[in-house]
């Protein structure tokens, strides 16, 4: 997990090194991030990774 501080408004889109459209689907994640006890953890970032449609 990365803080607010961890993360420029950029540093996390994987598509801006590439100037055509990144191949496949795209797919849009939701959800929350809870601490042990379940209560909302905020200002964080969770990094999901998922290989793109040439398998990288």
């Amino acid at each position: 997990m990365f803080g607010p501080t961890d993360v420029t408004e950029t540093g996390n889109d994987l598509t801006a090194q590439h100037r055509a459209e990144p191949l496949g689907e795209r797919i849009t994640v939701s959800g929350r991030l809870l601490d042990r006890a379940g209560r909302p953890v905020r200002g964080q970032l969770a990094e999901l990774w998922r290989a793109n449609a040439s398998g990288r």
